[in-house]
């Protein structure tokens, strides 16, 4: 079954954040990768849930699976990432790289 999470993204003056609510998974479930300014989250999980209650038997499986790519503005600094899990939300920060101020130059005509 592909679930997709709700994802809120926020832009502050150091850093980019991405937050997802993941209920019921956990760090290990998590897949974070960044390749090309692009950020990618992914899950996979399988399930089996099993009940015994002397006549009968209910047994499921399951399995969840989903994945998100953002792509990165280019002032965005994929070395400054730092992610936290807690209670079933993801957040993924991502630090911007110090913009550089451009210079204004005259140039002559020959």
């Amino acid at each position: 079954m592909a679930t997709i999470p709700s994802v809120n993204i926020s832009d502050s003056y150091k850093a980019f954040e991405v937050s997802v609510e993941l209920p019921g998974l956990d760090r290990n479930d998590v897949k974070l990768e960044i390749n090309d300014n692009c950020l990618s989250i992914s899950t996979e999980k399988q399930y089996n849930k099993e009940e015994n209650n002397g006549n009968w038997m209910r047994r499921e499986y399951g399995y969840a699976s989903f994945q998100r790519m953002f792509q990165l503005p280019n002032h965005a600094d994929p070395e400054k990432i730092d992610a936290h899990m807690n209670a079933g939300l993801l957040r993924v920060k991502v630090g911007k790289k110090k913009e550089v101020q451009s210079e204004s130059k005259r140039i002559a005509l020959a």
